[in-house]
């Protein structure tokens, strides 16, 4: 596998300092919206989607959007976040008698959370934000031992970096509260197996007054091969690869946006 470049790791702290993250009330308008019907093509495929509730881990819980509807579900959620504003977020707003949340890294214990979960779900691409393959070996293999025998992880991922183009930008613009949101992430590099991009979110509120935040985001990039190398390591088997739509995507193509289910080997 390719060595990750050197400079992505020297950066002390990197997602406790980012700035877009730790404007956590800025990045939560940018992501409001309703995030059930991610969750209908997730428990689809965890196999939790007949209405019986269970016990779920959400690492990277961000602000504790999936945790809640989660938890609203049923479901006893264990949710954790490596960045500290993100999670005084996500319990200030959406806190939930089934839900506990926890300050904790993705790559390694992820706090005290107990095992024996019947799925891990992780979203908005955070798996990306994993920069090296030992931080990659480290969380596939706290998240198997946190699963249930045959217990299912559903991680969203981008496998587009075949043919991604420096300048290629994702936006979008969200209305939520009385405030105009307009957020865009621009690639700006691109060293497979690791990319350098632009988190930019511009917020209009109720008084037309303007805020700005930008941040450089590194990101490692997958394919599909590649991860299935590291989920064979840590005892996981690629059990599904859909679009958002739950559809599946055979070998050959190469999407934007993909839920990849991963599943724990009984040995």
């Amino acid at each position: 596998m390719t060595a990750i470049r050197t400079e992505y790791m020297t950066l002390t702290h990197r997602w406790e300092d980012d700035r877009v993250f730790n404007a956590a009330w800025a990045y939560d308008l940018a992501f409001a919206w309703d995030v059930n019907p991610e969750l209908d093509v997730v428990l689809g495929l965890a196999g939790l989607d007949g209405g019986s509730a269970g016990k779920v881990l959400v690492p990277a819980c961000g602000t504790g959007r999936h945790a809640l509807a989660l938890a609203e579900r049923g479901f006893q959620v264990q949710a954790s976040d490596l960045n500290a504003a993100m999670l005084a977020r996500a319990i200030e707003v959406r806190g939930h008698p089934r839900i506990r949340y926890q300050l904790a890294d993705m790559t390694q214990r992820m706090g005290d959370l107990t095992a024996d979960c019947d799925a891990v779900f992780t979203f908005c691409n955070s798996f990306r934000y994993i920069l090296d393959a030992a931080g990659v070996h480290g969380h596939l293999a706290t998240v198997r031992a946190r699963l249930r025998p045959g217990g299912i992880y559903v991680l969203e991922l981008a496998l587009n970096y075949a043919a991604a183009a420096i300048g290629q930008r994702v936006r979008w613009i969200v209305r939520h509260d009385g405030h105009e949101v307009h957020a865009c992430w621009t690639l700006r590099s691109l060293t497979p197996p690791t990319s350098m991009e632009t988190a930019e979110i511009r917020i209009i509120d109720e008084g037309g007054t303007v805020h700005e935040l930008a941040a450089d985001q590194p990101q490692r990039l997958w394919t599909r091969a590649a991860l299935e190398e590291f989920a064979t390591v840590a005892g996981l088997s690629v059990l599904a690869v859909v679009d958002t739509q739950g559809v599946a995507i055979s070998q050959d193509e190469v999407p934007v946006r993909a839920y990849v289910a991963l599943q724990r080997r009984a040995s």
